[in-house]
């Protein structure tokens, strides 16, 4: 049975991984007829190598942690580390705003 796209995330994610996009992308599927894309495709966003996403309970906020290792010349991909967390929240009217960056 093939595979069915259920969103196109566009050429963003389609080219690289959207963790070297530097991107987060947020789908809102509590309607899964009417999927809304909560991030803007196009920003650019404040954020290194996105890696552990967590909604909070609430559903308000976001919780990511940036990329958090430095690999060096051993890695096939290098991405840069910044070492951050960020704590972006999910705007009511479909978007995200990235309010606060905390180094760790």
């Amino acid at each position: 049975m093939p595979i069915e796209l259920f969103y196109d995330l566009g050429p963003k994610a389609r080219d690289t991984t959207l963790t070297t996009a530097d991107h987060i992308a947020a789908l809102d599927i509590s309607d899964l007829d009417d999927v809304q894309r909560l991030d803007d495709a196009d920003e650019d966003q404040p954020i290194i190598g996105p890696h552990y996403i967590k909604v909070t309970p609430d559903q308000k906020h976001i919780v990511v942690a940036d990329y958090f290792t430095q690999t060096g010349d051993i890695e096939l991909i290098n991405t840069p580390a910044d070492f951050n967390a960020q704590y972006i929240d999910i705007q009511p009217d479909v978007g995200l705003s990235f309010n606060c960056s905390i180094g760790f």
